[in-house]
């Protein structure tokens, strides 16, 4: 039973659920689980890094798959972090002030920088990515690849609340964030993992 690509999800949904009206349900169910793993997951698998990202005015768009930041710095002889600040904050601290950016907000689809740039800088953003959505002419993506439990799941629970089944919604969304917990335990795993070296700690 494969499970690789958006015809296989349409197509397992179909099966496990016994009823052939499910595909339009399922096609929005894989929408509606995208939307639930973009707020609940960041992992390595979703990181991306554009080291010449340009700050040249107070408000900047973000990237139209960002889905947090990871880090951000200006690539300054002394490269130099950008803390973030919320908004009501920027506005009482930095309102009316030019400079080097020392600071960063999001405000809608926008980075908002205090104090605004004197100048055009260059940064390093690395950020987490949206998951790319499924669909019948974009098929697959890393998430079907590596972790199509997710999708399974998560789609499935969306078609039994969609047919008024809660109680087998509810279990298909347990098994759906208990697969993206294990998910994040083994990006987690891989990211601090070492060789088994030991070190001293400081004090």
């Amino acid at each position: 039973m494969s499970l690789a690509n958006y015809s296989d999800v349409i197509a397992r949904v179909k099966d496990w659920s016994g009823r052939s009206d499910s595909s339009a349900i399922a096609d929005v169910g894989i929408a509606l689980t995208e939307s639930k793993v973009n707020r609940y997951l960041r992992v390595k698998s979703m990181l991306s890094k554009n080291a010449s990202f340009t700050i040249n005015a107070e408000y900047v768009a973000v990237p139209t798959d960002f889905g947090g930041v990871k880090s951000f710095y200006l690539n300054t002889t002394d490269t130099s972090v950008l803390d973030w600040m919320p908004d009501e904050l920027i506005t009482n601290t930095w309102q009316g002030q030019t400079g080097q950016p020392q600071v960063y907000g999001v405000q809608g689809a926008n980075f908002r920088f205090g104090p605004v740039p004197d100048t055009s800088y260059t940064a390093t953003l690395v950020y987490y990515q949206k998951v790319p959505a499924l669909t019948g002419s974009a098929t697959t993506n890393w998430l079907i690849t590596n972790h199509p439990d997710v999708y399974l799941y998560g789609v499935m629970a969306e078609a039994s609340a969609a047919f008024k089944d809660v109680s087998s919604a509810q279990a298909y969304w347990k098994l759906m964030y208990q697969a993206l917990d294990q998910l994040k335990l083994a990006s987690n795993r891989d990211t601090y993992s070492g060789d088994g070296a030991l070190f001293a700690r400081p004090g």
